[in-house]
């Protein structure tokens, strides 16, 4: 039985078996046996593999494990195999495999191009036959990656699994059962927190410090819910454990910085810049508006655009010879660069300044980020520079700040990230609306729902799923959409209630005769009567296909019925209602 996959055209790789071990002998051999070439593609297959896998060869022979089977990733398998194919050494493991419910022995032994892969099931030996549900939950309980235990609710310790005993650093599970879970933790008071939250809710997410066996202390995450009895008392506690530590030490080390930067800018007379020329963030300090007169929330969000203001508040004379020199030393990998030039305050004036910046750069040598400081020379009067050359380089020497930045800030609460975000594809989202709405008043209304829905739900945009302005238009074509689609159900029914209750000449009233917003009243009360006397099933479509503004299909998929029976109950409900209201006239 020959399972191995082979060219099948000019335009496809070949794909081969490169191993000594003959084929007919693979094929042989009782047990599971695959082989995955160096793009993880099924190489070979043989036929306790197909059973095992419950796919014939030839869904399997070309395809990558990882697409035919995602349940692996991020599992030992994937581990194990990767490794193997790395190093070149074999790897020989056991683990659960939960989709069948069963133990494997795995070998994995990689050649020059292929993975060769034997499974053999250990379930019976390894489980030792298990009576109950009580059983399998106590092997997945033992053998799970993640932190788990069980507490009574005086903090006594019932359970907790080798995971939880390797993240605290306890030498054994026994020497952890005689603590109290209130033992571990370094503020008591986080215990009394926790419990608390746990009175009030059934799950409950808490981050703590935690201190293991040898009396360090780590973050973790507990994620724990209460278990009750028929009268709601709690009968005990159970949790996962996750290590935050990391995460913790680098929200420290940012808010420091933070802190840092605010103690600076608030202790200095002189201007105190920062640009991170990754994100394109721009921070001044309050002297910006001490020495200058400019507000710092009045500049754009990004590099950008604090460029572009920063560069037309210097003198022109000035002005070429600055942004070069600022190129230079960006293109050039110095760390600083300085300047002397002329800035033009709020009122007009200018102020000679001394600014000074030093270049933060990473390990390959690109600019991260820029800090420094703007002081006023009017006092020292110290000499300007001649006169520059005459190009003037008016674009920022690192990229500009992109759109999905801008949406990071607008998800962060940054009012300016939105209005930059505005002005650079409000014209676009306009053109889009404009193609499906009947005015341009509906298109301007539906810039504002885009812009309003992007402020508000900027995290559900995705990168991968297109650009921010595909996001955007998007949004604008089917609100759009939806706006005119409303108007043409409004104006239908509108008519509909006017001619079928004022009838004019053939049965139409006559357009002219229709006023803007009909007074009524008495008409739309007796279309609400005759609606009211509709069986349940016409007047449910009906109100669903001209108040829910639901098209025929919506409302089949709402209530869960044909198409064809929904259009009937229309038709049907129209037709009864449209008698009555011509009986009434």
């Amino acid at each position: 039985m020959v399972r191995a996959a082979t060219q099948t055209s000019a335009d496809e790789p070949a794909l081969c078996v490169d191993d000594p071990v003959s084929q007919p002998f693979l094929d042989s051999i009782a047990d599971p046996v695959v082989g995955l070439d160096r793009a993880w593609r099924y190489v070979y297959v043989n036929g306790a593999a197909e059973r095992l896998k419950g796919r014939p060869a030839t869904e399997l022979l070309g395809r990558r494990i990882w697409d035919v089977f995602p349940e692996a990733v991020g599992t030992r398998f994937e581990e194990a195999y990767r490794k193997a194919m790395e190093s070149g050494e074999p790897r020989d493991f056991e683990e659960f495999y939960a989709p069948i419910d069963a133990w494997y022995e795995v070998r994995a032994y990689p050649s020059a191009e292929t993975l060769w892969i034997w499974f053999r099931d250990i379930t019976a030996s390894k489980l030792a036959a298990p009576r109950s549900e009580a059983d399998r939950y106590r092997l997945l309980f033992e053998n799970s990656p993640a932190a788990l235990y069980r507490t009574a609710a005086d903090g006594t310790v019932l359970d907790v699994n080798p995971a939880l005993i390797s993240l605290l650093g306890y030498p054994d599970g026994a020497t952890f059962m005689r603590l109290n879970a209130a033992d571990v933790y370094v503020d008591t008071e986080d215990r009394r927190r926790w419990r608390e939250l746990l009175t009030r809710r059934e799950t409950a997410v808490f981050e703590m410090r935690d201190r293991r066996y040898d009396g360090s202390v780590i973050w973790v995450r507990d994620t724990a819910r209460s278990v009750r009895d028929e009268h709601g008392t709690v009968i005990c506690y159970e949790g996962m454990l996750e290590d935050i530590t990391a995460e913790k030490e680098e929200e420290r080390s940012l808010l420091e910085n933070e802190e840092r930067f605010r103690l600076l800018a608030r202790a200095a007379d002189d201007v105190i810049w920062d640009w991170d020329l990754e994100s394109g963030e721009v921070r001044w300090n309050r002297a910006l508006e001490t020495v200058f007169g400019f507000d710092p929330a009045s500049i754009g969000p990004g590099i950008e655009q604090s460029y572009a203001w920063w560069l037309r508040h210097i003198h022109e004379d000035d002005r070429a010879r600055v942004s070069a020199a600022l190129h230079e030393s960006v293109a050039s990998g110095e760390v600083s660069w300085a300047a002397e030039y002329r800035f033009r305050r709020l009122d007009g004036t200018y102020a000679r300044v001394y600014d000074r910046g030093f270049i933060g750069r990473g390990a390959d040598a690109a600019p991260v980020r820029m800090i420094g400081i703007m002081v006023d020379l009017d006092r020292s009067r110290r000499p300007i520079p001649p006169d520059p050359p005459a190009h003037v380089l008016d674009r920022p020497p690192v990229p500009p700040t992109s759109d999905a930045t801008l949406v990071t800030w607008i998800e962060r609460g940054r009012e300016p990230a939105l209005g930059e975000l505005y002005r650079r594809h409000a014209v676009t989202v306009f053109t889009v609306a404009r193609g499906a709405t009947s005015s341009a008043a509906d298109a301007e209304e539906v810039v504002a729902e885009v812009f309003m829905k992007a402020w508000e739900a900027a995290g559900s945009y995705d990168p991968e799923r297109g650009t921010v302005t595909t996001w955007l238009t998007t949004m604008a074509r089917s609100r759009a959409l939806e706006r005119s689609r409303k108007a043409r159900r409004r104006a239908h029914l509108l008519r509909a209630e006017l001619n079928r209750r004022l009838p004019g000449e053939g049965g139409i009233l006559p357009r002219p005769a229709i006023p803007r917003d009909p007074p009524d009243v008495a008409g739309r009360i007796l279309v609400e009567e005759s609606l009211a006397d509709l069986p349940e099933a016409q007047r449910r479509v009906l109100e669903l296909a001209y108040f829910g503004d639901l098209s025929h299909s919506e409302i089949a998929a709402r209530l869960n019925q044909p198409l064809g029976t929904v259009k009937t109950r229309i038709r049907a409900g129209l037709s009864r209602m449209r008698r009555r209201l011509n009986g009434a006239a």
